[in-house]
């Protein structure tokens, strides 16, 4: 709103508008209810980071370096998740 208006896009009127329409709704104070739990996931930089790990050969640790991102928070952040390892047992039938 206040960009549009620092833009010349909309008139000292609209701004003062808006901001009155804002406060009366209460999103001055918080974020409407459906945006409340919205959690983006940045996709298109997920698809990245996966092509360079299993396709380019980089490392978790290269990625890492080159990002200046801590593993953990890589992993959540992109949603890199380790694969499940498969577990086998043994069934013995006497």
């Amino acid at each position: 709103m206040f960009k549009a208006w620092s833009l010349g896009k909309i008139t000292d009127m609209m701004l003062k508008y808006y901001q009155i329409e804002m406060s009366r709704r209460g999103y001055r104070k918080n974020e409407p209810v459906e945006l409340n739990n919205f959690k983006e996931i940045p996709l298109s930089l997920s698809q990245l980071i996966k092509v360079h790990l299993e396709q380019l050969g980089y490392s978790m640790e290269d990625l890492c370096q080159i990002t200046n991102i801590n593993e953990d928070e890589l992993r959540i952040m992109y949603g890199l998740t380790e694969k499940p390892r498969i577990k086998l047992k043994l069934v013995v039938n006497n």
